[in-house]
This record gives C-alpha cells, sequence and structure tokens, in this order.
C-alpha cells in the first residue's frame, strides 16, 4: 500500500450573472391600460375590465387591458355563495339608478380601476322591494 499523493481539485470561479431582482418593466404598450386585482369598497366609482396581459412575478406582477375598461358605478354591495371551487363572487354597482353586475371569473382575471363618479350617482345601499309578495298575498277572513 503506497502513500498515493492526492492533488487539490482547482476550480477557477466562475462569475455568474444573477438576474435582477425586481424585472425592468417593459411598460404599457399602445392601447392599454394598467388595471388592478383589487376587491372595490363602497361608495367609490370604478371602471372593469378582464385584464388581457399580465408582467412580471408576484408580489410585483402588473395587469394590463388592451381596449378602454367599462364605467360599472358606485359600488354598491359585495356577494358569494358558494365554497370552494364551486364559489360564484359578484358585485353590484349603481350607475345613475341602473344596477350593473359584475361576476368574478374563475380565472381570476377580474380587475378594476377607481375612478371620479360620474355626476348623479345615486349611492347607497340597494333595497328590496316586497310589493309582488303584498300584492299576491291573500286576503282572508276569519270567521269563528
Amino acid at each position: 500500500m503506497g502513500n498515493k499523493s492526492v492533488k487539490p481539485v482547482t476550480n477557477p470561479i466562475v462569475p455568474v450573472e444573477m438576474p435582477p431582482l425586481i424585472e425592468e418593466s417593459s411598460g404599457m404598450r399602445e392601447n392599454e391600460v394598467e388595471v388592478f386585482r383589487i376587491t372595490p369598497t363602497p361608495d367609490k366609482c370604478y371602471k372593469h375590465a378582464e385584464y388581457t396581459r399580465n408582467e412580471g412575478r408576484f408580489p410585483d406582477e402588473r395587469y394590463y387591458f388592451r381596449g378602454e375598461p367599462e364605467y360599472v358605478g358606485k359600488h354598491v354591495s359585495h356577494n358569494r355563495d358558494g365554497y370552494g371551487n364551486g364559489d360564484r363572487v359578484w358585485d353590484i354597482f349603481n350607475d345613475n339608478g341602473k344596477e350593473n353586475r359584475v361576476d368574478y371569473s374563475y380565472a381570476g382575471r377580474t380587475s378594476f380601476i377607481e375612478v371620479p363618479c360620474k355626476a348623479n350617482t345615486k349611492g347607497g345601499k340597494r333595497r328590496r322591494t316586497f310589493k309582488r309578495a303584498r300584492r299576491n298575498r291573500r286576503k282572508t277572513s276569519r270567521k269563528y
């Protein structure tokens, strides 16, 4: 058993170029608007769009919509029905007396932009009327 000499392994250090932590934004393209995946708050007005392009990585992700988002009005209520994959989420907006319903997409592309309210936007909670129930109620008199 001989004594073998062991040569140390020498690897030259190769500099590795690391990618930047925050990617440089290519920015908005022509005819694009930046939109935000936010949950609307009551008594504020919004425009709605389903984003068409996203850029970056979470948490620095940006969302863009090609075209002009639709004005939906003043936020009235946020609703959720069901649970898990079967749940449905929608918001109710009031645009000068016209009720607009925005259903959230399963893919999660529903986006909003907060905008100034248009003049004469009626706010407040949506009130349910029970006129039909009153009208259809039988008028019975009990005789003993």
